[in-house]
């Protein structure tokens, strides 16, 4: 069976709208789609106290797991989403038209800093943030694990939003951390010869040091050529898709939102997408 894969970060989910009509227009094309969309807010004000991983995941099945509103009191909350602390929830997605058996998520510790907590996170991060001199991390990074049957096969999907910092082109000890982390877990929980696809916004290039772990554990659906438009201008694309066990069966695409219903906020991420034969 072909199976389409699309990652998208969707920016603080202010463009739903624009979202939503892409996502619609994707499932009439290719209806064996899985998505796995990063920064979908719960409750939160700046996208309009709604659910927005219920309505991405209308008509489809679709597995919430939250990165932010562990303990708001000690992260931005209010600076980041309007919200003065719970029961707003931050995360990211993956929506599919095919059954989801099951769905984990697991925070991206580090072995150093051993069991975490969001006030060890921000210590961390900001530790390390100054030994690098880049943008301090106080996001808990997680990753989403959903295995997903299709007819008589099964197949497992994870995606991730990893640590961000001011070029992602250089490594990072604390991104470097977190896909270590990572790759342990899906080689503890994946069968060896289960088909796996791992996605997301990984805030790395493609040629990142911090990626060439997984580059070794999995194939790439390269997109280095590939670029972002953001109000900072254009950076190289930080979105990846990984597989193994697995044929591709297209070329990967990127694809611009523009035109899907702009509204008010312009949407400026672009989609990486790649059909593979599970």
């Amino acid at each position: 069976m072909e199976v389409n894969f699309v990652t998208l970060n969707i920016s603080r989910s202010q463009n739903l709208k624009t979202v939503l009509a892409f996502k619609k227009e994707i499932i009439k094309r290719h209806p064996h789609t899985i998505f796995a969309f990063q920064e979908v807010d719960i409750n939160a004000k700046r996208s309009g106290n709604i659910n927005v991983a219920e309505a991405l995941g209308e008509g489809c099945n679709y597995f919430f797991s939250q990165t932010m509103g562990y303990n708001p009191s000690q992260l931005r909350s209010a600076r980041y989403t309007g919200n003065k602390g719970p029961p707003w929830r931050y995360g990211h997605c993956i929506v599919s038209t095919l059954p989801i058996a099951k769905g984990i998520e697991f925070l991206l510790s580090h072995e150093k800093w051993g069991s975490l907590s969001s006030v060890y996170w921000k210590k961390a991060a900001e530790d390390a943030a100054r030994k690098t001199n880049t943008k301090s991390e106080y996001e808990p990074r997680t990753a989403t694990l959903t295995r997903v049957i299709a007819g008589k096969k099964e197949f497992y999907v994870t995606t991730t939003h990893l640590a961000l910092t001011e070029d992602p082109s250089l490594s990072s000890s604390l991104r470097r951390g977190q896909m270590a982390f990572l790759i342990r877990k899906l080689r503890n929980t994946v069968p060896r010869k289960m088909p796996l696809i791992v996605m997301g916004d990984f805030n790395a290039t493609q040629f990142n040091p911090d990626l060439r772990a997984l580059h070794r554990y999995m194939n790439h659906a390269p997109n280095a050529m590939a670029t972002q438009k953001t109000s900072q201008g254009n950076i190289s694309m930080i979105d990846h898709i990984f597989y193994r066990n697995a044929l591709a069966a297209s070329e990967p695409q990127v694809m611009d939102l523009e035109g899907y219903s702009p509204g008010r906020h312009p949407m400026d991420r672009k989609a990486l997408m790649i059909r593979i034969e599970i």
